[in-house]
């Protein structure tokens, strides 16, 4: 399930470009939003993470944006330790929810913001 909901989340957003590396999303928008310009895990791999992420860090660096990554429990466990020690911090975290539709409760137009 959270497969499907992160690709559904890459499609609501849409990259100008992507390079698929072996499981990871690499996504570049020009600067618009986060989501978009995001190493984005959708499967664990086989090459080493330490080839991985410096892979990443090129293609960033190589579009003068800072190079961000997405983690969600489709990552290697090791990844954010991995990725601390390089520097990196936590930042914008999501939460997401879900419910089956037909148990959710109706909102009214006056609740809508």
């Amino acid at each position: 399930m959270i497969t499907d909901i992160e690709k559904h989340s890459l499609a609501a957003i849409p990259a100008i470009d992507t390079e698929i590396f072996d499981g990871w999303h690499i996504r570049l928008a020009g600067n618009h939003t986060r989501r978009a310009n995001s190493v984005n895990v959708l499967k664990r791999g086989h090459l080493p993470l330490g080839q991985k992420i410096p892979h990443c860090e090129e293609i960033y660096a190589g579009n003068r944006q800072p190079c961000h990554f997405r983690l969600t429990p489709l990552a290697e466990p090791e990844l954010e330790p991995l990725l601390e020690a390089r520097g990196y911090c936590r930042s914008g975290e999501t939460e997401v929810r879900i419910c089956p539709l037909h148990t959710a409760e109706a909102v009214r137009e006056t609740d809508a913001v």
